[in-house]
């Protein structure tokens, strides 16, 4: 066993019309995979969805049932295939999809949401101020004081409330949240999930009613409040249809859908005329929204101070007051994937295919960005050159310079919203955008404030079996188009955030005890005497005492970094735990004089890492072992990375650990010689 528990999955659901499984990075600086797998049964689709039927009886004669074939690429197809599995696997409606629109796909756009899902669920372990006990679990009287610090008043908990940027005709994405897939899932109903592996309960009948009253009391939480979302669109056409959506599901008390102005075309009057010549276009897409969100009633906090609620603009609502903005637990959204209307014209390049049909809105953002940005914590611009170097074209537009513009946002906002996300078209623009996280105020690439996924998604069972290239029916296919998410938050993250678990290099080594301790292993004490530990006997209980101050001694025995080290009970087993001694705020050590040039305003309070030790016997027999036999332990190391200065570190350490723990590198073989260990 090399860990006391399990990380091989962050999540997991499975049931008869859908499975999910969210896989964590194999290393700190790689990228999860959220897999999403729909049930999709084209004949049974046909037999309930006469619209579908239609598209999926020409395409049955015509011979053409590959993935490839022109049917599968059709708009009519496309549209009768969304509506028809919408209903099916969720019992929404989607009345409305104009002609020249985006059809969502919808295992892609379920993924994205079940991953979002996650993130939100995983807020009571990895962000501090959210857990609503010490994220830890520690229990004892000896504790690491960086690691139970968190002040009860300074908690935080869920507001269920979103906002999905850009939703487009279909409002897909609202209308999936308000499902069992997000709003109404056990994942986040049931707060208390332990572990390290989460499971979800899925709901197998998956029922739904279409009456207002009943969908109201279907997402019901158990603290009586339910989801609300922030639908926004610059098109009107666009916003009329999304509401139509939503009022043909009866979710008009849960989703607002509201046209906000396109960032060229916001005044920027309330800011001072320095900052308005600096940066004529400050407001980005989240502004606009956030601006909305305040003169809502649905999300309202306080009322604005003007009457008139025909049409609400930024001189209507005091935007520099940024306490009287609602707070949200998210931002999502699907950007505009491309920076000119050429590039989204352009036919694929690998199969030549046409590009997927949807309006200019929804196709090309050509707003350039700057990536010279930060706000200090009065919410005020200071350009500074932190971004020297940086990869990416200053004028890109696209996804990168969409994310851009509300990552400039979020930069005023920062705690309003607990994580703001984004769908990311290539592995590039993914790339340009962590790449600007690392020296982002207030993220500066704090592992535990970043998420980075590649959404794979497929189906299951989608044949009928008849044309030669098919598959049997119930097989899964998965989708060839790779889509990415990023997500960051400006929340310090816990000393044992999962997204900094270190899962590769040393995790555990075996130990081998025989003999009394007392004789077999003394030590040497910083004055040269030797140190026989006379109360330890036989028992594996003595040896365990016998392997823990071992531990302990190794961890005070470093001098750069210095440490200092707690043994205590985690999780029911006993531990050791380690953390850089000047940021134990216990310790007279502490001191503003002694931080380094690696370290930021929003690390864990634990520092750049932290590192557990557990011990247990590695193998079954007597408790009393003979001088010969002895007795196997298995040392396990659970190391916590947030910064990169923080792997090193870690490196560092776990390092020499197995050669001074056995008692067999050079060091001890020289005193042993030497007659100083015996």
């Amino acid at each position: 066993m090399k860990s006391l528990e399990q990380c091989q999955e962050i999540g997991h659901e499975t049931n008869k019309l859908y499975s999910f499984k969210l896989i964590p990075p194999s290393s700190l600086n790689g990228i999860s995979k959220s897999e999403f797998v729909l049930s999709c049964n084209f004949d049974q689709l046909a037999k309930q969805y006469p619209e579908f039927q239609g598209a999926w009886s020409q395409a049955v004669s015509s011979g053409e049932t590959s993935r490839t074939a022109a049917p599968f690429n059709s708009t009519v197809f496309n549209k009768a295939l969304t509506r028809s599995l919408l209903h099916h696997h969720f019992h929404l409606l989607l009345p409305s999809l104009p002609e020249g629109s985006l059809c969502p796909p919808i295992p892609n756009r379920a993924n994205y949401v079940l991953w979002l899902r996650e993130l939100i669920a995983s807020c009571a372990y990895d962000l501090e101020r959210f857990s609503s006990r010490c994220p830890e679990g520690e229990h004892g009287e000896h504790q690491v004081q960086p690691c139970n610090q968190i002040k009860t008043a300074n908690q935080m908990e869920l507001r269920f409330q979103g906002i999905d940027i850009g939703t487009g005709v279909s409002a897909i994405y609202p209308l999936l949240l308000c499902t069992s897939l997000f709003a109404q899932s056990d994942a986040l109903m049931d707060r208390e999930r332990d572990g390290n592996i989460t499971d979800s309960s899925p709901n197998s009948e998956m029922s739904y009613a279409h009456s207002s009253s009943r969908r109201i009391e279907k997402t019901q939480l158990r603290s009586g409040v339910f989801w609300k979302f922030l639908a926004t669109d610059i098109d009107p056409l666009a916003v009329e249809s999304a509401r139509t959506n939503v009022e043909a599901n009866h979710l008009e008390n849960q989703i607002c859908v509201v046209q906000v102005e396109s960032s060229s075309n916001r005044n920027d009057s309330y800011l001072p005329s320095d900052e308005q010549n600096q940066n004529n276009a400050l407001e980005g897409p989240l502004f606009a929204a956030m601006t909305e969100a305040k003169c809502s009633d649905m999300f309202q906090i306080s009322k604005p101070s003007t009457t008139n609620k025909t049409h609400t603009t930024t001189n209507q609502c005091d935007v520099q007051d940024l306490s009287t903005f609602p707070k949200f637990d998210f931002v999502m959204t699907n950007p505009p994937f491309y920076s000119t209307l050429e590039e989204a014209n352009t036919p694929r390049a690998g199969d030549k295919r046409s590009r997927t049909e949807m309006t200019l809105n929804e196709a090309v953002y050509s707003h350039s960005y700057d990536h010279d940005f930060n706000y200090d914590k009065t919410g005020t611009e200071n350009f500074r050159d932190v971004t020297k170097g940086q990869s990416g074209s200053s004028d890109e537009g696209g996804d990168v310079g969409f994310i851009m513009a509300i990552m400039k946002d979020s930069q005023f906002f920062r705690h309003h919203v607990t994580w703001y996300t984004s769908l990311v078209a290539k592995r590039s623009s993914l790339e340009i955008v962590l790449h600007r996280l690392q020296t982002l105020d207030g993220i500066w690439g704090n592992r535990g404030q970043i998420r980075a996924v590649e959404f794979r998604q497929g189906s299951r069972g989608y044949d009928n079996g008849q044309d030669g290239n098919s598959r049997k029916d119930g097989a899964m296919r998965c989708s060839p188009r790779v889509r990415w998410g990023i997500g960051w938050t400006y929340e310090r993250a816990a000393a044992r955030c999962r997204a900094c678990r270190v899962i590769s290099g040393l995790t555990y080594f075996n130990v081998s005890m025989s003999g009394k301790t007392s004789n077999a292993d003394s030590v040497v004490d910083a004055n040269g005497d030797e140190n026989y530990d006379s109360g330890c006997g036989n028992g594996t209980a003595a040896y365990l005492d016998e392997i823990f101050s071992r531990l302990m001694a190794y961890f005070n025995s470093f001098r750069e970094p210095s440490l200092t080290c707690t043994r205590h009970i985690r999780n029911g087993s006993p531990c050791v735990t380690a953390i850089e001694k000047r940021f134990d705020n216990s310790a007279s050590f502490y001191a503003t004089s002694h931080k380094l040039e690696e370290d930021n305003e929003n690390l864990p309070v634990a520092g750049h890492f932290l590192i557990d030790t557990f011990v247990r016997a590695a193998t079954s027999g007597s408790d009393t072992p003979s001088e010969q036999t002895g007795i196997e332990f298995e040392v396990i190391i659970e190391a916590y990375s947030h910064t990169k200065h923080g792997s090193v570190l870690v490196d560092k350490i776990r390092g020499p650990m197995p050669g001074e723990i056995r008692r067999t590198n050079r060091r001890w073989r020289r005193l042993k010689k030497t007659g100083y260990a015996r």
